[in-house]
């Protein structure tokens, strides 16, 4: 006669394994899941940085001021749609001394010397911190505040593009 084992506690622990893998698998599809969005999210962030800049872009802050400088006198307000991690859109001028309200920003990008536009902070800038727009009047734009600095809110920052009549160069304020 054969001895049978009594299999019910193998039962159990089949069932308890295969829930606690169930539940394993669930939370690493959910975080695997969050990497992706995040890395999506990032993606569409650097996307509106290189927008802000692209000089073939009609919408762009390049294409903005090469549109003033080639009018007589403009004065417009051109809204900047930007990631909502940076604070800070700063103009600087590094042949004049660091000075003003945003020295502090001053000296943290005062390493790119030939540049005169600068994303802060710079590490969410999507590796592109510092940019040279030609035509501006960087001189005039840092005569106060050097950088000057126009506030990001809520992913947007005003910048009012300038230019008088008889103007070599546009001015931002």
């Amino acid at each position: 006669m054969k001895k049978r084992f009594n299999k019910s506690g193998q039962n159990v622990m089949g069932m308890s394994f295969g829930v606690i893998f169930s539940i394993i698998l669930i939370i690493f599809i959910i975080v695997v899941a969050g990497i992706v969005i995040k890395t999506f999210l990032k993606t569409g962030d650097c996307a509106r940085i290189g927008m802000f800049l692209d000089e073939n872009d009609k919408t762009s802050f390049k294409f903005a001021v090469e549109k003033a400088w080639k009018s007589p006198g403009i004065d417009f307000d051109y809204e900047a749609k930007l990631p909502s991690s940076l604070e800070y859109v700063c103009f600087a001028n590094f042949s004049s001394g660091i000075n003003g309200r945003w020295e502090d920003i001053g000296e943290e990008i005062n390493v790119y010397e030939d540049e005169n536009l600068f994303l802060y902070p710079i590490d969410n800038s999507c590796n592109q911190p510092a940019h040279k727009i030609e035509h501006l009047n960087i001189a005039e734009i840092t005569k106060t505040d050097n950088p000057y600095c126009i506030p990001v809110f809520n992913g947007k920052a005003v910048i009012n593009i300038d230019k008088e009549i008889n103007e070599g160069l546009v001015r931002i304020k």
